[in-house]
């Protein structure tokens, strides 16, 4: 039973950083994206923002911050989808 316990625990901890890392990931290519692609440097701050707390685990050292860093881009995150999405209605399409 311990085993079945210890394998349930791994594998949801396993697909619960599937979850999360990528979008990690998508908010600091997006915060690395250099000026000259039109990408106002207010974006480029709220990836990092946005990074950072979804990146901070929540069993950090001050048991505090990880949340207060969620929350934090939890409020943030439809400003920075709707300016990321202002900046990309202004791209040239490339239909042919």
């Amino acid at each position: 039973m311990l085993a079945a316990g210890t394998g349930y625990d791994g594998l949801y901890s396993g697909l619960q950083s599937m979850d999360t890392y990528p979008i990690v990931l998508a908010f600091i290519l997006v915060a690395l994206m250099p000026a000259e692609s039109g990408l106002s440097r207010w974006i480029r701050g709220l990836g990092w923002v946005l990074a950072v707390g979804f990146g901070v685990p929540f069993d950090d050292l001050l048991h505090l911050s990880g949340p207060v860093f969620f929350l934090a881009g939890i409020l943030i995150l439809p400003a920075f989808l709707i300016l990321l999405g202002r900046w990309l209605s202004r791209l040239p399409s490339s239909s042919p």
